[in-house]
């Protein structure tokens, strides 16, 4: 497997005998299942020996993977689903912690509409008993659940009055789904290194000026996971984190 990667990553690493664009990375590791940002095991597949797990650290130090996480495996045995699921249900007691609060503290004002009332002079929003309660409470959240696994943008809200406290629980739980998976870049089957937002790369060619071929994933984020999750079922996802 290390091998198979190694080989695969090749073309792009900093080698200064191709294209600058080609020269991407310097050290890489299989790793992800230790840290949380690798793929979820399918249950009851936690077990299954085909599973790729983290390598070692340059120190020679191995860390075990979090209980339902691998660093890789078929993509049979990976949970594509699980992700958000598991992000919604945070967004599910990020919205519940904020009515229970909402229960026990004087009614917060919207960033609109404290400004609207007092002028820039006014009372800062995040000092109302309810939005620093609500904001102690979803640090704790963060903390918990390591959401910065799943997007930086999950749970976050420069007006919790507005985006949590005027929704309905569905429809806030849904709008933080949407944020997940964090972004991932790959290198395709066909050799394309594609990093979201940015160019497609082809490790067959020089440049991309020269580049006569058509790439096999898509532009953006949803083309990138539609592309990983319909790859065969018994196609190798490796995680691998690099230096770049």
């Amino acid at each position: 497997m290390d091998e198979a990667v190694k080989k695969a990553m090749a073309p792009f690493e900093v080698d200064y005998t191709s294209g600058e664009e080609l020269d991407i990375w310097d050290h890489a590791r299989i790793c992800g299942g230790a840290d949380g940002h690798g793929f979820p095991v399918l249950p009851a597949h936690e077990g299954d020996p085909r599973l790729i797990h983290d390598r070692p650290r340059h120190d020679g130090t191995l860390e075990p993977s979090r209980t339902g996480m691998c660093a890789g495996g078929p993509r049979g045995l990976l949970d594509f689903n699980a992700t958000r699921a598991e992000a919604e249900e945070v967004a599910g007691e990020a919205w519940d912690a904020w009515h229970s609060l909402a229960a026990h503290h004087p009614p917060a004002e919207s960033q609109t509409s404290l400004y609207r009332r007092t002028g820039p002079s006014g009372p800062h929003y995040w000092n109302q008993p309810l939005v620093r309660a609500f904001d102690e409470k979803l640090s704790t959240l963060r903390r918990t659940h390591r959401t910065h696994r799943f997007s930086s943008a999950l749970l976050s809200s420069t007006d919790p009055v507005e985006d949590i406290g005027a929704v309905s629980r569905a429809k806030f739980v849904a709008r933080q789904g949407d944020l997940v998976p964090s972004p991932r870049n790959v290198l395709s089957l066909d050799g394309w290194w594609y990093e979201v937002e940015d160019v497609r790369l082809h490790g067959a060619c020089h440049s991309p000026a020269q580049c006569q071929h058509e790439p096999d994933v898509g532009e953006g984020q949803a083309a990138v996971d539609a592309y990983l999750a319909g790859v065969p079922a018994d196609t190798l996802l490796v995680r691998v984190h690099c230096h770049v």
